[in-house]
């Protein structure tokens, strides 16, 4: 079996992590995979595992920003291509649009199809980016071998607005690093904490219009303000400069008189699990995921939670979690106060979340993504 990777983006930070993840075990000899093929910018090849079975393709165009991309995908992708002796390719990012075939492509983002959530980002080069992706993955879906989604609740959606007009699908769930992996702490009483020791809030997720950060600032300093002893710590880049802005200045405002904000924006996986491991409860505000990576670590790093209830979140969570509104301020109050105030509460919720990460593994991922892969690939290719 011979595969070439379409990698011809960077990528997100969860779909780099499953590109490294699933070529681990795709090089593993019970796979019968001769060769990987795959093709990408050099800033994403070089975290890719060396091996003698991947072997690694770039391009000046590739290694030139978003217009050399574009210019190679259309222009010099299929031919490079076609220089190979392949049995399939699969692309991660699901933005293959060439002839060739068969091919696998992916479903990673949902943004693409939820229109209201793209509205978010108002009149700027981001929504008219997302728009023009939208067209992309419909193509690219529609003319593929065959789909992989990563939730049910991504199946649904894009089904739907698609018209089922695709060959296959199938529903593979990403895996968890196990660097994330740690048992559910012991958990105290709100009494317990001080200011000197409060009650650590954790939210990892890139400042975008749909993360709604401020609303969970703005929670956690209510609270702050009427005496609960708690901090709050936000893990994630600026990607979107209008909302980062006012990130910062709240941030700045409220640190005035007391250190109650903590941000971080450049931390690595090896470094981000640390968070994870000190927190005491987990917050997750999102409203559009196609499968929420972060919110399988906070599980799997066996922390309480307390969980948008939108999307696909409760595909995931199930019952080991308190939902929220995350456009309601007092709807979060009111969740942080319901956990903080009870310990066995607590208790329950994070030994039951870390069991349930143990359903989503690499291993897995990888099993069920090359079986789909082999599946819809009949070693023609046409041209």
């Amino acid at each position: 079996m011979r595969i070439i990777i379409d990698a011809c983006t960077q990528g997100s930070g969860g779909g780099r992590r499953h590109l490294k993840e699933v070529l681990n075990e795709f090089i593993k000899a019970e796979y019968n995979i001769s060769k990987i093929y795959i093709w990408g910018p050099n800033t994403l090849l070089s975290i890719i595992p060396d091996n003698p079975l991947i072997i690694k393709k770039t391009s000046k165009l590739l290694n030139n920003g978003i217009l050399g991309s574009f210019i190679w995908q259309y222009f010099f992708r299929d031919s490079d291509f076609k220089k190979i002796d392949f049995n399939c390719i699969y692309s991660p990012y699901g933005n293959y649009t060439g002839n060739l075939k068969p091919y696998v492509t992916m479903s990673r983002n949902m943004l693409m199809f939820e229109e209201k959530e793209r509205k978010k980002y108002g009149f700027s080069f981001a929504r008219f980016k997302l728009k023009l992706l939208y067209y992309v993955q419909k193509k690219s879906f529609i003319n593929s071998s065959g789909i992989i989604f990563l939730s049910n609740y991504a199946k649904k959606i894009i089904s739907d607005n698609l018209n089922n007009k695709f060959e296959s699908s199938v529903v593979i769930n990403h895996g968890v690093s196990d660097i994330f992996r740690k048992l559910p702490k012991t958990q105290y009483p709100i009494s317990k904490y001080s200011t000197t020791n409060p009650f650590e809030l954790l939210y990892v997720s890139n400042i975008l219009p749909y993360k709604y950060h401020l609303n969970v600032i703005n929670a956690v300093n209510q609270l702050a303000n009427e005496g609960i002893p708690i901090k709050l710590t936000l893990i994630g880049k600026n990607e979107f400069d209008k909302i980062g802005k006012k990130v910062n200045k709240l941030v700045n405002e409220i640190n005035i008189d007391d250190k109650i904000i903590d941000w971080h924006q450049n931390v690595s996986i090896d470094e981000v699990k640390n968070y994870y491991h000190l927190s005491s409860c987990f917050i997750f505000a999102s409203t559009c995921e196609n499968m929420p990576n972060i919110l399988i670590e906070a599980m799997s790093s066996g922390l309480p939670i307390i969980c948008s209830n939108t999307g696909p979140m409760k595909e995931f969570l199930k019952e080991s979690g308190i939902y929220f509104n995350p456009l309601s301020v007092i709807d979060l109050k009111k969740s942080i106060l319901k956990m903080i105030n009870d310990v066995d509460l607590r208790k329950k919720l994070s030994k039951n979340s870390y069991e349930l990460s143990f359903n989503y593994s690499w291993q897995k991922c990888a099993q069920k993504s090359i079986s789909f892969i082999i599946n819809n690939s009949n070693n023609l290719k046409n041209v």
